[in-house]
Formats: C-alpha cells, sequence, structure tokens
C-alpha cells in the first residue's frame, strides 16, 4: 500500500521521509523561500533546498522546520544526523505540525536520536 503526503507517494513504511509542501494546520500552499525550497529538493539540489529552508526555519515557520527535520534524518545533501533531524521535528512539533509530531514519535519508537532511558524496575515482576 502506499500513501501520498505532499508531492512525493512513497510506500506506506516511508511516508515519515517526506518533505511537506501544504502547512498542515490549514492546508494552504507554501510560497517564496519555502516554495523554491521545495522546487529545489524535487530537483535533487539539496544544498539550495536546505539554505531556503534554513533561512525561514530560522523565523519560527514550522513546515521550514520539519523540512529540516526530513532532510537531517535522510542524509539528503548532508550527514544522516538523527538528533539534529529530532532537534528540528521537536522544534515543528511544538507549532503543531502534525507531520512532525508523528515524525518525532517514530524517532522515539526507533531509539533513533534520542535518549532512551530505562530503569531496571521496568523488567522486573513486583
Amino acid at each position: 500500500m502506499e500513501v501520498e503526503l505532499g508531492f512525493v507517494t512513497l510506500p506506506e513504511d516511508c511516508a515519515e521521509t517526506t518533505i511537506s509542501w501544504l502547512s498542515f494546520s490549514n492546508f494552504q500552499p507554501i510560497a517564496g523561500n519555502l516554495e523554491d525550497g521545495v522546487s529545489a529538493y524535487r530537483k535533487v539540489d539539496y544544498e539550495t533546498a536546505y539554505k531556503l529552508f534554513s533561512i525561514e526555519a530560522k523565523k519560527g515557520n514550522a513546515i521550514a522546520r520539519y523540512n529540516l527535520g526530513v532532510m537531517h534524518t535522510q542524509g539528503q545533501g548532508l550527514p544522516q544526523d538523527f538528533k539534529e533531524g529530532v532537534k528540528w521535528y521537536r522544534l515543528a512539533a511544538e507549532q503543531g505540525n502534525a507531520a512532525a509530531q508523528s515524525n518525532l514519535g517514530v524517532m522515539y519508537a526507533r531509539g533513533k536520536g534520542v535518549l532512551l532511558l530505562f530503569s531496571l524496575s521496568q523488567f522486573h515482576d513486583t
């Protein structure tokens, strides 16, 4: 089964890797640096996409922050860095970006880029 999310159709188990081109809060198309960043991403010009998303992310744009999370976790145009990806997902998730919230949950579930602390008491029958 495939899931269509944004502009790319991916296998269901890979849906968390999609770059966002819509605002998930109100489903309005993006414009300006975000639109140009998505265009560059589609052309596999990750360097330009990263620069454009970074400009908007620094301004607090949740979609740009989410997109940077995707690029970091997938190693697109830069070394794969789960910790940095989680940072960007968390920032976007705190702003209510549903895709970032989902991806952050996936990162925790997979133990990627996060510190998981377990107590031995969790594993003992008491």
